[in-house]
């Protein structure tokens, strides 16, 4: 029963679904993201946590009205009673003992005369329903986004599916458990002719009229726009840096000539191609602000930068009468080693 929700004030329930729908934000956006990229944005954390906290509370407001009405119910329960008196109220309709105060007695059955009101309205063809969803976020999504080599995704079907499982099952389970202890407290109501007066007037669950209706299903359109919105951004962005770290894998693979250890003496490519080549390296390295890919193109920008040195002292008079090759093969050894990196840098945008 949601008899301790619905008796919170309404800053309280709209700061609990803020946090709800921030986490389930949290859990899409890496869903999505994840599978193709690293989960990273170029801002600091307190911006995106700002972000999402910012998303939470915007999403939470229409919620919060929507479900007033209900709240209003239950108010109409608890009306009269003091803040201790309420507090008893949702302990009594957990456990032991029965409460002797009239008042409790009295507002513990009436709430939970009005909790199974609520759940007489859902129809048997929701209840399906509700199955059916549970098995296709539980076995059919995630078989195909395993399948697919989408973890992450399949990950998040099964955590949609316990949640619609939790809604679906637990009230009946609770109530189930909790049948005995109801029954004894309506039958201490039962017994005080007073308590049983006031128990008779019962209050009516709340009906959405078709505006609100038509509000709900505005908010699920609105929502999924906006949350497909954002993750397109969030995958652009964090795609940003892949992109370039992909166009530096190429413009390296693309200078073969470069890169051609034999020909770092005289008669090679000229000494000002080498410069730009690793001043170009050296803009790549800073475009990226993801630290993993920056340590990357920062090191493959370095590495180029020592190859540049070795053809400078390749070219001067002195290593002209060197014939033991170590120029060659030291250009050789860092050439491999910027290779190497430029390979472990695309594993990070492709796994």
């Amino acid at each position: 029963m949601w008899v301790r929700y619905n008796m919170a004030p309404w800053w309280a329930r709209w700061l609990v679904t803020s946090a709800w729908m921030a986490l389930w934000f949290l859990l899409f956006c890496w869903a999505v993201i994840q599978p193709r990229h690293h989960w990273w944005t170029p801002w600091p954390m307190w911006v995106v946590i700002a972000g999402l906290a910012g998303f939470g509370l915007l999403a939470a407001v229409p919620i919060t009205l929507l479900t007033q009405p209900v709240v209003n119910t239950y108010a109409t329960v608890l009306d009269g009673l003091t803040r201790p008196q309420r507090t008893a109220v949702a302990r009594a309709l957990r456990t032991e003992p029965i409460p002797t105060d009239p008042a409790v007695l009295t507002a513990a059955v009436r709430a939970a005369d009005l909790a199974r009101a609520y759940r007489n309205k859902v129809t048997p063809t929701r209840r399906r329903l509700g199955w059916v969803l549970i098995g296709i976020f539980a076995i059919a999504l995630p078989v195909l986004e395993f399948l697919a080599d989408r973890p992450q995704l399949a990950l998040l079907y099964l955590a949609l599916a316990l949640v619609i499982l939790v809604l679906q099952a637990g009230p009946e389970w609770i109530r189930r458990r909790r049948a005995p202890h109801l029954a004894r407290l309506r039958a201490a109501a039962a017994a005080d002719p007073q308590v049983a007066a006031a128990v008779a007037q019962t209050v009516s669950p709340a009906v959405p009229t078709p505006r609100e209706r038509w509000l709900r299903v505005g908010l699920v359109v609105i929502l999924a726009i906006g949350a497909g919105v954002a993750v397109g951004f969030l995958s652009h962005t964090s795609n940003r840096d892949c992109r370039t770290a992909t166009a530096a894998a190429r413009y390296i693979s693309d200078q073969e000539d470069l890169l051609d250890a034999r020909r770092i003496g005289p008669g090679g490519p000229d000494l000002a191609e080498y410069r730009e080549w690793s001043d170009h390296l050296q803009r790549y390295a800073d475009r990226v602000s993801e630290p993993g890919l920056g340590r990357h193109l920062q090191q493959i920008a370095d590495l180029s930068a020592t190859a540049v040195s070795i053809v400078e002292h390749a070219r001067t008079p002195a290593a002209a009468n060197d014939t033991t090759g170590i120029l060659p093969r030291s250009y050789l050894t860092i050439v491999r080693r910027l290779i190497d990196t430029d390979t472990q840098m695309l594993k990070e945008c492709t796994r």
